[in-house]
């Protein structure tokens, strides 16, 4: 990484610029270690982001000292490959989750600075080269989750066991929506799909109510987004519009 890049806080219109991180070797994936359910939303709060290079070494940013130092963790002993997922790092309960192949996720517990090697559900099912897998990864009502479309199915497991690693397949229902999409939001009762229709050659978003078990109207895309994993709704705060209240005899 030879660019600098933004940190944005949504909430308080802030931003933070952290530099290049020095590097011989390169860094294939990078994580924001901060939790705005348990942190507070304030300026002068601090956040780690943690960098994971070709030579499975991890390096840590502090945004109260606005330096990149080498952690102390010890490299894995594991060749590199493909990162499909290089971005898109989920923060959990004090560790970043990286899924890195089609066995493996790599876990960085950030105060302790340790990194191990997680196993992926058996039955979680990747593309033909082997490298990628349209699931959604994140954490929803407390638990880490995938969920996976395939073939008009709809699977999720949920993270049971973090030190053992251990999967359980929670939900299957047949959906029976577009042949080809792919999960790229879920919150618990609504996921969010993409998918691109051969028919007219266009893209679009479509959404699955859980409660309902009914799909929403499909929603068609200007072109077609490459990193999808980058959309992430969020829901504004209804606000309390002032109504003038009409004076005795006069106007509004």
């Amino acid at each position: 990484m030879n660019d600098s890049f933004f940190v944005l806080n949504i909430t308080t219109h802030t931003y933070t610029q952290v530099p290049p991180l020095a590097l011989g070797e390169f860094a294939v994936a990078f994580g924001l270690a901060f939790d705005p359910n348990t942190s507070p939303c304030s300026s002068d709060h601090h956040f780690n982001i943690i960098a994971y290079t070709t030579c499975n070494q991890f390096f840590i940013y502090s945004s109260e000292t606005g330096l990149w130092r080498e952690s102390r963790a010890t490299p894995l002993p594991i060749p590199w490959t493909y990162f499909p997922w290089a971005d898109d790092g989920v923060f959990f309960n004090g560790s970043l989750y990286w899924i890195r192949d089609s066995e493996n996720m790599i876990v960085f517990d950030v105060d302790r600075e340790q990194a191990r090697r997680m196993s992926l559900p058996a039955s979680l099912v990747w593309g033909e080269n082997g490298i990628r897998c349209d699931a959604w990864f994140g954490v929803v009502e407390g638990k880490l989750r995938l969920v996976q479309y395939r073939k008009g199915i709809i699977l999720m497991w949920v993270l049971e066991d973090h030190e053992m690693g251990e999967w359980r397949t929670c939900h299957t229902e047949i959906a029976d929506g577009p042949p080809k999409a792919k999960v790229i939001f879920f919150n618990g009762e609504l996921i969010v799909f993409a998918y691109y229709s051969m028919f007219d050659q266009s893209s679009h978003l479509q959404t699955y109510g859980m409660r309902e078990k009914n799909w929403g109207r499909s929603r068609e895309l200007l072109y077609w987004m490459d990193h999808w994993r980058k959309f992430i709704p969020f829901q504004v705060q209804p606000r309390v519009l002032y109504t003038p209240v009409p004076r005795p005899g006069g106007d509004a």
